[in-house]
């Protein structure tokens, strides 16, 4: 299982900016997820010692890019998500 999470509840003091890829473009603006570490932290340890669980400022676009998504069952995002209307 690997786990990513952007959650604000490991980080001292406010998180300040959130680089959130293409849609930094748009103006979006969204709220702090404080307990999102937590719940990918709890999520790992349900599914078991080889869990890799990746949160706060180290879970990057880049670092979910950089796994071998291909070597895991399951993958869990504690994560805001943003769909196109089109």
């Amino acid at each position: 299982m690997l786990a990513f999470a952007t959650g604000t509840d490991d980080i001292p003091g406010p998180p300040g900016p959130i680089r959130r890829g293409m849609f930094d473009l748009a103006g979006v603006n969204l709220p702090p997820l404080p307990n999102a570490n937590g719940e990918a932290r709890l999520v790992g340890d349900i599914m078991g010692p080889t869990s890799v669980v990746i949160t706060g400022r180290a879970a990057t676009e880049s670092a979910v890019k950089s796994q071998a998504l291909d070597q895991y069952r399951v993958l869990h995002f504690a994560v805001h998500a943003i769909t196109s209307p089109n």
